[in-house]
């Protein structure tokens, strides 16, 4: 398993996720309750500030010895730039290589080789 780093561009996913609860809870809240549901959705670390962009985690899987990674779409869908950090602690660079909003999943690549690959199978 590995952590997904992502610095989003534009609004983050705590300005998101704020704005979705705002929405289905179906009254106007004030700045003050926005920016506080903003700051509790994104965790922290992440920049509240709408506009400019923020930071998000997630995980992933290596799935091929080359460097292939999966994760989920929704992380990566507004990034800026995608870091992955193994599970000895190394980080790099990675690079989306293609996301499919139908099922959620994107795929990643990252120079590196001979890594530990998940097994996948049926049970």
């Amino acid at each position: 398993m590995v952590t997904v780093l992502v610095e989003e561009r534009g609004q983050g996913a705590g300005q998101r996720a704020a704005d979705r609860a705002v929405a289905a809870a179906d009254y106007d809240a004030d700045a003050g309750l926005r920016m506080f549901m903003r700051r509790l959705l994104s965790g922290p670390g992440s920049n509240p500030n709408p506009g400019d962009g923020g930071s998000a985690l997630g995980s992933g899987f290596i799935i091929g010895a080359d460097g292939l990674i999966v994760t989920n779409r929704h992380v990566i869908v507004d990034a800026r730039t995608v870091r992955v950090r193994l599970s000895d602690s190394r980080e790099m660079p990675a690079q989306v290589v293609g996301a499919d909003p139908a099922t959620d999943i994107a795929l990643l690549r990252v120079k590196a080789s001979h890594l530990a690959r998940a097994s996948l199978g049926i049970l």
